[in-house]
């Protein structure tokens, strides 16, 4: 960390991030519902849930997705394409800054490019030309000391697109996990600098990787496919600290509801008797006012 940073108890941010070892994941969600986990709006018990948390007034005001975002970009120029190729994480992108002569080539999803340049060239088609002003933690890549409340301006210009971009469905159950993993950790080493946006992003894109499941069943009653059973293991024991990281970033934000929704998803679809989910979701109770789900 940055000198100037506060001093942290390394050993307690660890344990909040679930850096303990993980038990064997499951091959399907738990039977048991726990008491007060309702999944979702997928049954009425869920609907109800949701029309009874709307009612409960919750404590703090929770902030809207759009107030936390920091980017804002206006188009200079439009490439004369209509459509063209968009960029995404593993492509190569070659860039022009504030009209210097240099160009700049950096892969999207990595740590060197401020967060709104990354945000917006995904946007861009090449040759477009931009604008782009970031505020806060979108004014700064993850390699660069970050200082809140800061504001930064570019012209950004797309001169070209290279590589092959990440496709999930095309990737193996254990290159996922290793891409999940890697952006986990990321997440973690922002959380521990104070950014609290960029660790949320990491965690959501790390989480969305997880939401292929190969097929276990071989169409038979009793037959099972050992191999896709082990897969899917592998799969849940990936998803626990994503979603636990996730839901501790997000009460940090005070978003509560959504945060419970993280902790319901673990009991729901993991670990129905995991302490740090059922611990967090009753805290996010609490500030619901709903006491009797706490």
């Amino acid at each position: 960390l940055e000198k100037s940073a506060p001093q942290m108890d390394t050993e307690k941010v660890n344990a909040e991030m679930n850096e303990t070892p993980l038990a064997p994941g499951i091959k399907k969600a738990p039977a048991y519902m726990p008491p007060g986990a309702y999944p979702g709006d997928r049954t009425k018990i869920g609907k109800d849930y949701d029309n009874s948390s709307a009612a409960a007034a919750p404590v703090n005001e929770v902030p809207s997705r759009t107030d936390l975002v920091g980017v804002e970009t206006v188009f200079v120029k439009q490439a004369e394409q209509r459509f063209g190729t968009r960029a995404n994480d593993g492509n190569t992108v070659t860039l022009r800054l504030d009209g210097k002569p240099e160009e700049q080539t950096a892969e999207l999803g990595s740590t060197s490019l401020p967060w709104a340049i990354d945000a917006t060239v995904r946007k861009m088609k090449v040759g477009d030309i931009m604008d782009v002003i970031g505020r806060g933690e979108h004014a700064f890549a993850d390699d660069e000391k970050f200082q809140p409340g800061q504001e930064r301006k570019w012209r950004v210009e797309f001169l070209s697109i290279g590589g092959k971009p990440l496709d999930k469905f095309a990737l193996s159950t254990d290159e996922r996990v290793d891409r999940a993993n890697e952006l986990r950790l990321r997440g973690n080493d922002m959380f521990k600098k104070g950014r609290l946006l960029r660790a949320f992003d990491y965690y959501e894109r790390g989480s969305s990787l997880m939401d292929v499941l190969e097929a276990e069943e071989l169409g038979m009653p009793g037959k099972v496919n050992s191999e896709a059973a082990k897969k899917n293991q592998r799969i849940w024991q990936c998803q626990k600290p994503l979603l636990l990281n996730w839901a501790l970033v997000l009460m940090k934000l005070h978003r509560w509801e959504e945060a419970e929704r993280k902790c319901t998803e673990v009991l729901m679809d993991i670990d129905k008797l995991n302490v740090k989910a059922l611990f967090r979701r009753g805290q996010c109770n609490v500030q619901l006012r709903l006491p009797e789900q706490a």
